[in-house]
């Protein structure tokens, strides 16, 4: 038989036990409509954010490495340089070209995924700068695909002509070509930057 409890004590523990659960259903309730209860970022957009970050850097750093090696072909071209010293650049710049069409590839696919994604972001002000972030980068394989593509493909036939005999080119329009493609490039890298710019400022809706 269990001990006898004062009546006092009794009220007391209904008392003390009322408050643990009064003030455990408000912290929940609190919880429940804040706005931190609704915080969430599917799995498939941290991936995909992820892969669309290593993708970007790579076509980036490729563009940086290109505008390089027309530098060198600009000087081989001013010095009356080797010609197959020229055409083994030409080669290298193709490669690194082709390199950057195909990370942008995957890119697309990587940022269809997080626009996929988007109806599931909270707060809803986060999955709007999600939104705007994925167009910047969009834009950017927009950029790369339709302009800078065709530009630099024009430069590097226009240079390949020049240093095998074929068709000498003039030193001006070589210049135009070559100003209209680091033109693109910064244009390019700017909308990278801002792609990581707005990501960074969707994270900071989590912290």
């Amino acid at each position: 038989m269990g001990k006898f409890i004062p009546k006092t004590l009794s009220k007391k523990l209904w008392w003390a036990g009322g408050i643990v659960v009064f003030f455990a259903i408000a912290g929940f309730l609190t919880f429940v409509f804040s706005p931190l209860s609704k915080a969430q970022i599917p799995s498939s957009f941290t991936d995909s954010r992820q892969s669309a970050a290593g993708y970007a850097a790579t076509i980036v750093g490729d563009l940086s490495s290109v505008s390089g090696d027309i530098t060198q072909l600009q000087d081989l071209y001013h010095a009356h340089g080797s010609s197959s010293a020229a055409l083994d650049v030409i080669v290298v710049a193709t490669a690194k070209h082709q390199d950057a069409r195909d990370k942008s590839i995957l890119l697309a696919t990587e940022l269809e995924t997080m626009a996929r994604a988007i109806p599931d972001i909270h707060p809803e002000a986060a999955a709007q700068t999600a939104l705007v972030a994925i167009s910047s980068e969009t834009a950017l394989i927009g950029k790369l695909i339709s302009q800078y593509n065709e530009s630099l493909g024009l430069l590097l036939v226009s240079l390949r002509n020049h240093f095998s005999g074929a068709q000498p080119q003039d030193a001006a329009q070589l210049n135009a070509m070559v100003d209209n493609i680091n033109s693109q490039t910064q244009s390019i890298n700017q909308l990278n930057d801002q792609f990581v710019q707005l990501m960074q400022k969707f994270d900071s809706y989590y912290r």
